[in-house]
């Protein structure tokens, strides 16, 4: 019933290609004859893998056609009329990637104008916190008024699933056509206030090849809810000529049915509810009642015309546990000519994060790539995977077509990145390492008498000394850009001037790694480029994209010259009074520490990838702080301006971005805020300091002075 009276309000509502559903998944099959006439775009990830006859290529092809296929190639095609991004995210040989790189593909939709993001895969945590990049991405979609969908998983369990688990997420479980949930999907406290459950058993699809078939799993009933997500903001857009996907949000979830009464594991298993197709409508429409559905979902829930009856298994990931919540797989006879059976790919597990000095983040494996040696292990880094489950090629019935295949990736726009970290160094194989430590010469300490060192390639000081002897050597190390020490950037000079990146590039390394008190220390670095559509695999085995970068821009600095730039533009005579301290000594000791704990904040908290407009504009303030200092000291001592109160330190409460409502032709402008609060008293006014930025360009550009304006405390 509900697979019909969605069919129904696909085709009464008219399609409009202003709504945008990015897939983020495994490679999607576009020349599959369901996509014909489909407006699809397939966007640069860090997977560059066409679809083939793989598990994750086959996960991939059908989550997008259950939102785009074509109904009369016996899809369902809930929403093909929307525009569609496709942004693989997972690997036919791995179906694991890092938190990390599915931040990135999430930062990459918002980009690209996607208003629903749909994720079918996710990672069992024990504690439900996600990678601080990944809670950025999702606090990115919320502020951006996108809506991302994410399936709960399919262990079998009570247990938390990232993203779905995130309380601003939209997650969806599988409801069996009984009206029961399917026993494999997850359920727990941790979805109930932001989880409806929706029709995941024997969900029709494409596979790639031109063949369709069924599949079962969180993972399918994920782009259901997200196609009538997409279809809500159809019709807002027709009735009031805006969208609001809070309110599309708010009507799927209040409008979710509740489980017939019966036993208590049942009723927990139901998540918020069983989706309301009617319900949700009417209140986007008409802020009616809900509608309540009548029967039992066992009676109405068949499936529609053209699907296959032939129950197969779900799509197991590369390395998951045998019999990971699936149903179990039943007999298809033989694999049709065009798709051969294909052997599960061995058991894997993510890669462990290696040491210094560049240690890897991600589980994910690239192709074509070379062997490499296995580093020293650590704590390995959080790994999404795709909900559904394995064998692909099963029960896939021949479309009569020959395999087409898949359709090149359009053009995209321009992928500006400002990312701040540090510069870090990588050799990609043991080969070019040894390479390194060959034409490295011997050094000598200057102990007495001096000791001779032999050649260390990991030495971020013998290797400068070697390029600064041999620049054209500059080239055949992969530089990268390092938050913390997870590498999340390679680095490229452009063509022009490459040298003079390089020689930079030199010097901040073995600056990098001077004693704190050093004059020369260098703790930061930012780096103005454009994201590249290619990638560069590390020696730990963890892929990462490339971004080309100009000498313009590029900025290093150390935290401790930032601060002693501070305290030098502020009155010690007001700071005196405002601690309330005669010792002038003891006063500036008070004021570093408030300045190191508001560039803490900055470089900590606020840390992102710098791909987005908002996080750019950040950035660029963040760089900027020698420019700013006087800003800071005033934001330090507001409480002269709030109230002409000078004895209190004010603390950095929160930097924000928000697009500006003016801004010039052409230009790309942002309002980046600086709130300080006093923290000893709530009920003061907080000072916001504001100044307007434009990214449109590789290097941002501040366009006013800073202004300053009260907001009420409390």
């Amino acid at each position: 019933m509900i697979l019909s009276e969605l069919s129904a309000l696909r085709d009464q509502i008219p399609p409009n290609p202003d709504i945008c559903v990015a897939i983020l998944d495994g490679p999607v099959d576009l020349g599959h004859p369901c996509f014909r006439g489909a407006t699809l775009r397939r966007v640069d990830t860090l997977v560059g893998d066409q679809a083939g006859p793989g598990p994750m290529s086959a996960h991939g092809t059908h989550v997008a056609s259950v939102v785009f296929g074509q109904p009369l190639n016996g899809t369902l095609g809930l929403a093909s009329g929307c525009r569609g991004v496709v942004a693989p995210v997972f690997r036919d040989n791995s179906g694991y990637l890092s938190q990390l790189d599915l931040a990135r593909a999430i930062e990459r939709s918002v980009n690209e104008g996607a208003q629903v993001i749909n994720i079918s895969g996710g990672e069992r945590v024990s504690g439900g916190d996600p990678d601080p990049l990944l809670a950025r991405a999702i606090d990115l979609c919320e502020q951006s008024g996108v809506l991302v969908v994410a399936a709960t998983g399919n262990d079998s369990c009570d247990c938390v699933h990232v993203p779905a688990a995130i309380p601003t997420v939209l997650a969806v479980g599988a409801l069996g056509r009984s009206g029961d949930p399917v026993p494999s999907s997850n359920f727990g406290s941790s979805y109930s206030g932001h989880g409806v459950l929706a029709p995941g058993e024997k969900i029709p699809g494409a596979v790639p090849g031109g063949a369709i078939t069924t599949y079962t799993g969180s993972s399918f009933a994920t782009p259901i809810v997200s196609a009538l997500a997409a279809l809500m903001l159809c019709e807002q857009l027709r009735l009031f000529g805006t969208t609001d996907i809070t309110a599309v949000r708010e009507a799927i979830l209040k409008s979710a049915l509740p489980c017939v009464e019966g036993e208590p594991d049942r009723l927990s298993r139901c998540l918020g509810g069983i989706l309301n197709v009617r319900g949700a409508h009417e209140l986007i429409t008409r802020g009616g009642e809900v509608t309540q559905l009548s029967g039992l979902y066992a009676t109405h829930m068949a499936a529609p015309g053209g699907a296959m009856a032939t129950p197969v298994a779900g799509v197991v990931p590369a390395g998951a546990a045998p019999g990971g919540g699936e149903l179990p797989p039943m007999d298809p006879g033989p694999p049709p000519p065009s798709m051969p059976a294909q052997p599960p790919p061995p058991a894997m597990t993510a890669p462990a994060v290696a040491v210094a000095p560049s240690p890897p983040e991600a589980a994910v494996i690239a192709s074509e790539a070379p062997p490499v040696a296995i580093p020293a292990p650590v704590a390995a880094a959080p790994a999404v995977v795709a909900s559904g489950g394995g064998g692909c090629s099963c029960g896939t019935k021949p479309s009569g077509e020959a395999p087409t295949p898949p359709v090149a990736a359009n053009p995209t726009p321009v992928a500006r990145v400002f990312a701040i970290g540090n510069i870090g160094f990588d050799f990609g194989t043991e080969a070019r390492r040894d390479t390194f430590r060959q034409l490295m010469p011997v050094t000598e300490s200057f102990d007495s008498p001096p000791i001779q060192r032999e050649p260390n390639p990991y030495d971020a000081t013998q290797l400068a000394d070697y390029l600064d002897s041999n620049p054209w050597d500059c080239t055949k190390v992969i530089w990268t850009v390092n938050l913390d020490l997870t590498p999340v950037y390679a680095v490229e000079a452009e063509v022009t001037y490459a040298e003079r990146v390089y020689e930079l590039f030199r010097t901040i390394l073995r600056n990098q790694v001077l004693p704190a008190f050093d004059e020369n220390f260098v703790s930061r670095v930012s780096l103005p480029g454009v994201l590249t559509d290619r990638t560069v695999r590390l020696y730990s085995g963890q892929v990462v994209p490339v971004v080309v970068v100009q000498r313009r821009g590029l900025a290093a600095w150390s935290e401790q010259a930032l601060v002693n730039a501070v305290v030098e533009s502020i009155d010690l005579p007001s700071v005196l009074s405002a601690v309330g301290v005669a010792d002038e000594d003891a006063a500036q000791r008070r004021l570093e520490q408030k300045v190191r704990q508001m560039l803490d904040k900055v470089y900590y908290e606020l840390r992102n990838l710098g791909t987005s407009p908002q996080d750019r504009a950040i950035n660029y303030m963040a760089t900027n702080a020698f420019n700013y200092t006087s800003v800071i000291a005033q934001g330090l001592l507001s409480g002269e301006v709030a109230d002409s109160d000078t004895t209190v330190l004010y603390s950095l409460e929160s930097i924000s971005a928000v697009r500006s409502p003016y801004c010039r032709i052409d230009s790309d402008c942002w309002d980046v805020r600086f709130t300080f609060f006093a923290p000893d008293n709530d009920r003061r006014a907080r000072v916001v300091y504001q100044t307007t930025v434009d990214v449109s360009d590789e290097l941002p550009v501040a366009l006013s002075p800073t202004h300053q304006y009260l907001l009420g405390g409390g």
